[in-house]
């Protein structure tokens, strides 16, 4: 029975249960977001080094994967990275923080899902490592339609074998 685990979901993150979908694990959340809304041909911006799966996720499902670099001193050029959104691009995909340990300022985050929506595309905010610095994005998501967030608890709560992550959205 998942609505126990919902409402303390809903209580703990303070949203409306209509905003969140548990999945087995997040990577089970973030497929499912690509399997709903990349289709063959759509454009997936997507910055590297990253999460392996969404470059193997825009593969499956047949997308084309535009790829975005961390600079060499492991900076992240947000400009440089919302030029790259179009009106073929379906989903752009930012973990914040970054595997490396980057972070993108709520500011260029903003820019980034306005660029995106004029261009009809959704943002994907991986926030797995949120716990390790304070700042997300889920206060945008009553703004912004084209925003979806995903989160784990295989990280900070060391829960990995669980296999409960969610979606926000």
């Amino acid at each position: 029975e998942l609505e126990p685990f919902y409402k303390k979901i809903c209580e703990w993150l303070n949203l409306d249960r209509n905003n969140i979908l548990l999945s087995s694990g997040s990577d089970a959340g973030i497929r499912a977001v690509f399997e709903t809304f990349v289709r063959k041909g759509d454009e997936v911006l997507i910055s590297l080094p990253n999460y392996a799966m969404f470059s193997v996720y825009t593969g499956m499902f047949g997308g084309k994967e535009v790829v975005h670099y961390y600079e060499k001193d492991l900076s992240f050029d947000v400009e440089k990275f919302i030029q790259k959104i179009n009106p073929n691009t379906k989903l752009i995909v930012v973990s914040n923080p970054g595997h490396s340990g980057t972070v993108i300022a709520e500011s260029e985050l903003i820019v980034l899902m306005e660029k995106a929506g004029l261009n009809n595309a959704l943002v994907l905010i991986d926030e797995a490592y949120h716990h390790f610095y304070k700042e997300t994005m889920i206060g945008y998501i009553d703004k912004y339609e084209n925003l979806i967030i995903s989160r784990t608890f295989s990280k900070a709560f060391g829960l990995a074998s669980l296999r409960i992550g969610l979606l926000i959205g």
